[in-house]
């Protein structure tokens, strides 16, 4: 019997030697002609093709440059969102604390004006301006401020409480304020009244007769009793009154047989929007 031996494939190698294929190829070779024009076309392809990709590639940078600006800015807006207004880098530090809106170190009521102008424009609401913490920035937190802008205690050193020397002799008088601005309109005033010490008790506070300041204005009810009021408000509607104007009356009890040294003081008096009336005057009269 003749034993048959199996072949597996993988003990022969089916590829033409290199040598014998480069003759074999170089048989059916044929040449090809280029023509110039031919020539230009296909560079002018390629270069279209590579400069479509450039396209296609910066295309892409710049998208993923305007994502990265896109991100910032979004970061940059809930940033100022959270923490209030823009403050210029030469802004001095809210030293009187979060009532001082405006950043100038001292809280008056130009901070109230301000929070409530921004309050009516429909301006972003940032948690700084919450005052009152309550979740919501709206006129609690306008009168807020205000208080802080007219306290006695935050202010100054409140004045000892005037000591009762009438012996039968009180009497009451009224003291009506008046702030003459000439051209400008008022939009906003702090005034205060002070009298000689133990001179007088002030009893009460009353608005002015324009109807823009006919309300009971901001005071620090600590300091009735007493004879130094801060008193402020702010008038940010239509029709604000110009030139000059009573914008409060105070009630007064006088204690001894003579009238008191009534010293009036204008801390600031501004228009409607923000702008202080550097000529404003004040002045007072007794009855």
């Amino acid at each position: 019997m003749v034993r048959r031996r199996r072949h597996s494939d993988r003990r022969f190698d089916l590829r033409l030697p290199r040598s014998l294929a480069e003759r074999v190829t170089g048989l059916y070779r044929t040449p090809v002609s280029v023509t110039p024009d031919v020539d230009e076309k296909i560079m002018e392809t390629v270069w279209e093709h590579c400069e479509a990709v450039k396209a296609r590639r910066r295309v892409r940078l710049w998208g993923q440059v305007g994502v990265t600006i896109a991100a910032v800015f979004l970061v940059v807006w809930f940033y100022d969102m959270m923490r209030g207004p823009v403050v210029p880098p030469n802004a001095p530090a809210p030293l009187a604390g979060v009532e001082d809106i405006d950043r100038s170190g001292t809280i008056d009521i130009l901070d109230a004006l301000a929070l409530a102008r921004h309050i009516g424009q429909g301006g972003r609401l940032g948690p700084r301006w919450d005052v009152s913490r309550d979740g919501v920035v709206d006129q609690t937190d306008v009168d807020a401020v205000a208080i802080a802008a007219v306290g006695i205690t935050e202010q100054t050193h409140r004045s000892e409480p005037a000591q009762d020397t009438s012996q039968g002799t009180a009497r009451y008088a009224v003291v009506d304020i008046y702030i003459d601005t000439g051209d400008e309109a008022l939009g906003a005033y702090q005034v205060e009244l002070s009298a000689q010490k133990n001179a007088m008790k002030i009893v009460s506070v009353e608005g002015g007769e324009p109807a823009a300041f006919a309300g009971v204005p901001y005071h620090d009810t600590a300091a009735l009793g007493g004879d130094r009021i801060i008193i402020a408000a702010i008038h940010a509607g239509n029709k604000p009154p110009n030139g000059k104007a009573m914008v409060a009356r105070v009630h007064v009890r006088i204690g001894g047989r003579e009238e008191p040294q009534y010293n009036v003081q204008l801390h600031v008096a501004a228009t409607a929007d923000g702008e202080k009336i550097h000529q404003a005057a004040v002045q007072f009269r007794r009855s």
